[in-house]
């Protein structure tokens, strides 16, 4: 073992000192409303969405639920250097400094996370173990899915066929890849079903005694004609969780994302010399640029490649000066570049991808 290696082995034992394991923590919304932020990825919200409008006085509770490892088609899909830590566990880290960053804007107490594994009823009451992370009002939820990454047919996969079980051969029923395994084999669900119920099933136990009134729900819009050109896993997951709301949650709010192709539209949230800095459209940017920056050290800290960079992820800081939201009723045309850009965005080189990481 290298000195490097054990200088980050060091602090990896040294932060999950930090985290208690065991009874867990119950936790409150002292307002009464509960925030869903369901993602495929652990930067996704961060980067296409504004969680700080969720940060009150007094607090949400705020649920950030993430479906795939993250781990840019498998647990070490981007580990040829053999990084002390996984690929999928740095970005879990990340995920969670961002967690803490926005727990911290409202309360200055001095409590430890917690950490526990938490069993979720499916279809046919199976029973799914989902890795839950606490930290004052924010709670987040690992289920550590296999990733499609860009790939339309899966990591690995030929323009043909799929060679690997991913969310997407879960969603459409494949039945060469029927069930579908967490990475770090955690759990295995028997169909997109039984997904849907697993998710449902995390929602209820978040919610508590919430009424739907007080829930609100921000998706990765799965419409490929209102959000062209997003990640497989981004519309996977905003399927089941459009699913889930519409079922089971009738009354509840819910708010569609636009992502990889805002980088293609006007920047709509920026702090511009004749504004005041104080001005909500750039606390947003600010607050927005924050989260990310906090993740993305987090990730550095872990020996990988930070996601800030802009040499590797040139896209990253223009999807930060963005936000294109809708209601699940609201109109397609909301996040207009594809459109209003019809034979530039067919375009491949400006298609937003991400080298190796999906984010």
């Amino acid at each position: 073992m290298t000195m490097a290696t054990l200088r980050h082995l060091v602090w990896f034992l040294g932060l999950s000192g930090l985290v208690l394991v065991g009874q867990p923590v119950i936790v409150q919304a002292q307002s009464g409303r509960v925030a869903f932020y369901v993602v495929a990825h652990q930067d996704d919200w961060q980067l296409f969405m504004n969680a700080f409008k969720d940060v009150t006085t007094p607090p949400s509770k705020i649920v950030f639920v993430y479906t795939t490892a993250g781990g840019a088609c498998g647990p070490d899909g981007n580990n040829p250097e053999g990084h002390p830590i996984p690929f999928y566990l740095a970005r879990e880290l990340g995920a969670q400094a961002g967690a803490r960053a926005l727990a911290a804007a409202n309360q200055a107490d001095q409590a430890l996370a917690s950490m526990d594994n938490v069993l979720l009823t499916g279809d046919l009451n199976h029973q799914h173990s989902v890795r839950r992370y606490i930290f004052r009002n924010t709670v987040s939820y690992f289920l550590r899915l296999p990733e499609s990454g860009n790939n339309p047919f899966c990591c690995d996969g030929s323009d043909t066929e799929i060679n690997n079980p991913c969310l997407l051969t879960l969603q459409s029923g494949s039945t060469k890849f029927p069930t579908l395994t967490a990475v770090d084999g955690s759990a295995t669900y028997q169909s997109w079903k039984d997904l849907v119920l697993t998710l449902t099933s995390l929602v209820r136990k978040e919610a508590d005694q919430a009424q739907n009134s007080d829930l609100s729900f921000n998706i990765q819009d799965p419409d490929k004609d209102a959000n062209q050109f997003d990640n497989p896993d981004h519309y996977a997951t905003g399927t089941a969780m459009l699913q889930v709301t519409h079922d089971f949650f009738p009354g509840a709010s819910v708010t569609l994302y636009c992502e990889y192709s805002t980088a293609l539209n006007p920047a709509n949230v920026s702090c511009l010399p004749d504004v005041p800095p104080g001005e909500s459209n750039c606390n947003i940017l600010q607050n927005k640029s924050a989260v990310f920056a906090t993740s993305s050290l987090a990730l550095a800290d872990s020996s990988w490649p930070s996601s800030w960079d802009p040499q590797r992820n040139p896209t990253h800081t223009s999807w930060l000066s963005r936000l294109y939201s809708r209601p699940p009723s609201g109109p397609q045309n909301y996040c207009l570049a594809p459109h209003v850009l019809p034979f530039a965005a067919l375009h491949i080189d400006i298609v937003p991808l991400i080298h190796g990481f999906a984010p």
